[in-house]
């Protein structure tokens, strides 16, 4: 599903709130050893093809709009299991 650009950025501020108070959490209770969370990033597994074009389609129409998209990184399956717990979900 595409949003238009208003939606996009409600949902950034939404998630870097979110991003904030988990990390608040987490160093409140002393385990950022044990739980793989990175701050400043934002990652995306996506499971299908779809997902994946319409992630692009919303990538361009942001980089359309005047978005800075600078810090996008689209990583290769391989690339995301060599910096993540991620494992295939087809096997």
């Amino acid at each position: 599903m595409a949003y238009g650009t208003e939606e996009a950025k409600k949902v950034h501020l939404i998630e870097k709130y979110t991003e904030t108070e988990l990390l608040k959490i987490v160093k409140e209770n002393n385990i950022e050893d044990t739980i793989d969370l990175s701050s400043g990033a934002h990652l995306i597994l996506y499971i299908t093809d779809k997902e994946e074009n319409d992630a692009r389609a919303d990538y361009e129409a942001a980089k359309a709009a005047g978005l800075d998209v600078s810090k996008v990184e689209w990583l290769s399956k391989e690339a995301m299991q060599a910096v993540s717990r991620y494992e295939s979900v087809h096997g």
